[in-house]
C-alpha cells in the first residue's frame, strides 16, 4: 500500500445539486494497487470511465 495520501485535482468551492462532477483523484503507485472509491453524502458513487 502507498504510504502517500491521494490527491484530488478539479475541485470547486461549490456544487449545485445536480451539477455534474468532474475531478481526479490520484495516487502514488503501490504493490498491491490501492483501490480508490467515491462518497457523496455516505453513499458509494458508481465511477464512469
Amino acid at each position: 500500500k502507498s504510504s502517500s495520501k491521494p490527491m484530488i485535482l478539479g475541485t470547486k468551492a461549490y456544487y449545485a445539486p445536480g451539477d455534474l462532477v468532474n475531478v481526479t483523484c490520484m495516487s502514488a503507485p503501490s504493490r498491491p494497487a490501492d483501490i480508490l472509491k467515491w462518497w457523496i453524502n455516505g453513499e458509494e458513487v458508481q465511477v464512469m470511465m
